[in-house]
């Protein structure tokens, strides 16, 4: 798992503050198939930032986590 800190600022709406972990994966689009194929649903999906490509994405029950694919080491 990755943690950081995010200065929530207005493009989060009405979000209250929480946590968030991020599971770093191999390929994010994959594992953002993968968890809608398992019941899950895709909450954002996969965009490149400068800290790799992240997706969100809930379990059937809701709960929501994040897949980051890192860049490659350069």
């Amino acid at each position: 798992m990755c943690f950081g800190v995010q200065q929530m600022d207005a493009e989060w709406g009405d979000a209250p503050p929480h946590w968030m972990g991020y599971f770093a994966v191999d390929d994010a689009d994959a594992a953002v198939e993968r968890a809608a194929a398992g019941g899950g649903s895709i909450a954002a999906p996969a965009v490149d930032t400068p800290y790799g490509r992240i997706a969100v994405v809930a379990d059937p029950y809701g709960a929501l986590f994040s897949v980051i694919q890192l860049p490659a080491a350069a």
